[in-house]
């Protein structure tokens, strides 16, 4: 994961990457997070299927108020809570259950609600 965060610190032309399913968790989103403070190209990334926890979604967060660039990040089938969720919650200002951005300048958080569970699906800036 080291190796792949410097890479993208210095990345000019990748707008799109999958990490699902490649066991990032906590320990691996902090490394992440710290290149997407400073990425300006990446719009969309998948990081669904990682383990990613309450700590992890903290420590993104604080990333997710650095970048200016990121649309669209999916975090669906993580472990993130409710303290996970409250540190997104500073992001969001529209929760939209259709999926489509009501303005321009809308943040949206999506859910999905199955078997009485909520999951964090997919968190999109527009």
């Amino acid at each position: 994961m080291k190796t792949l965060s410097e890479a993208l610190k210095m990345n000019h032309t990748l707008t799109k990457l999958n990490l699902r399913l490649k066991g990032i968790g906590d320990k691996g989103t902090q490394v992440l997070s710290e290149s997407l403070k400073v990425n300006k190209t990446l719009i969309n990334l998948n990081l669904c299927f990682n383990e990613i926890g309450d700590k992890g979604m903290k420590i993104l967060s604080k990333a997710l108020k650095v970048n200016q660039k990121l649309t669209e990040l999916d975090l669906s089938a993580n472990r993130i809570g409710d303290e996970g969720m409250k540190s997104l919650s500073v992001l969001v200002l529209v929760f939209e259950w259709t999926g489509r951005p009501i303005c321009p300048d809308c943040v949206q958080l999506i859910y999905v609600l199955e078997d009485a569970v909520v999951d964090c699906f997919v968190v999109h800036f527009c």
